[in-house]
Formats: structure tokens, sequence, C-alpha cells
């Protein structure tokens, strides 16, 4: 059963992928591109008990749903290892969650931070190139520590990811790739953010209809992206 530790587990998440803790006033914003996800942070922050406002940047498709409170901020701070001010390449992952506040916390993650995509391939076999649409999934960080602890929990967790320093983006990123990846994120975390919702059930359909490789990376750590 869903209860308000694991909604604040999804809120910590999102504010450590896509949000911003300001210390003077202890102001929690997370930024969004999309008006209905906005109001379901909203409704989401006031279900937990916290009384959340939404901010529309003017001539802007962009959205900040924001709330002043001390005792949220404590508790992202000293639970959830968050940190005031720019914290992109100091952020961890909290170490004493239950399962369904860590599946949460990862949820938000990928909620705040994360792509789906076709990827289109070519592989070189018996000299003949073949061309394939890949199914991925890509999770972009700047803090290492992170990038270490989510990899390993998605292998924990029997997902494949493959993980790889970019840096023209000077961030690390987790790949997961290919149709059993995508079906068991689907199945295991999945998307409460409606745009990615809607583009990972469209991926999922397609899967049935068009070539795709079935193609898994393995990564022990990080490694630098090869030049082309």
């Amino acid at each position: 059963m869903v209860e308000a530790k694991h909604y604040l587990a999804y809120i910590a998440g999102l504010v450590a992928s896509d949000g911003t803790l300001i210390k003077c006033s202890y102001k929690i914003k997370i930024t969004t591109s999309n008006k209905s996800f906005a109001k379901k942070i909203k409704a989401m922050l006031r279900r937990i008990g916290y009384k959340a406002k939404i901010y529309s940047y003017r001539n802007t498709k962009k959205y900040e749903v924001y709330v002043y409170s001390k005792k949220l901020a404590s508790i992202l701070i000293e639970k959830y290892k968050l940190k005031y001010g720019k914290k992109s390449k100091d952020i961890e992952m909290p170490l004493d969650l239950d399962a369904l506040e860590l599946l949460y916390y990862i949820k938000g993650l990928y909620d705040g931070d994360s792509s789906i995509y076709l990827a289109k391939v070519r592989i070189k076999r018996k000299n003949k190139i073949y061309k394939y649409l890949l199914p991925r999934i890509t999770y972009k960080t700047q803090s290492i520590k992170l990038y270490n602890q989510l990899l390993s929990i998605l292998k924990e967790m029997k997902l494949t990811p493959y993980g790889y320093y970019d840096k023209y983006s000077n961030t690390y990123c987790i790949n997961l790739d290919g149709i059993k990846n995508i079906l068991l994120f689907n199945q295991l975390i999945g998307y409460l953010h409606p745009c990615k919702r809607r583009r990972l059930k469209h991926i999922i359909e397609k899967i049935n209809h068009i070539r795709i490789s079935h193609l898994y990376y393995l990564s022990s750590g990080p490694r630098r992206r090869r030049s082309a």
C-alpha cells in the first residue's frame, strides 16, 4: 500500500533530479514543461501535508511548483541526503529506505531527468551492415556517487544497465537498452510523468510492429564514450 512516506520519497527523487532547495527561504522548487505534471506534483505535496503553488513563466511552457517549508527542507536534507543550492555533483541515494520507498525515489529520479526514445544503431555482421531501432531509456547525472549507486540497484533489480561517462555533456549516463529492459523497467519502476508514460507506452506498442534489436549492455563502471 502506498503511504505518505512513499510520496515523500518520490518528491525527494524528483527534487534530486530536477529541483532546487534554497536555504535563506526554505523554498523547495521543481520545474517542468508539462502543466498536468505540475498539477500532479502539487496534489502529491498537498497529500503529504504541504501547500504548494504553481508559477507559470510568461511566454514559455515552463512551470515551477514551489513550497516554503523549513520542515520539508530539513527532511529532504537529513533523510534523503539532498543539499541546498547547486547540488548536481553531490547527490547520493539515501540508504535507510524500505523497498517501496526506494522504488518511488528511483521513479522520481527518472521522472525528473531521463529520456526514452528509439536509438538508431548499425551493426556489422559477416561483412554486412544491419540497421536497427533500439528502444532505450537514458538517465543522466553529474554525480558519480549517484551514478554508481543507481547502476548497482538496477542490476539488483535484474535489469541490465550500460553505464558510461559523456565528456561532451560532462555527465554520467545509464542506458537501459532493448526490449527486455524496457518491459522490465515498465513493470518494476515506470513513470508518473504523463508525457513519459505515453512515450513508454507508444514504444512498447511499437515493438510488435517494427524491427527491434535485442542488444543488452553491461558495464562495471563509468567510461568515456569513444570518439566517432
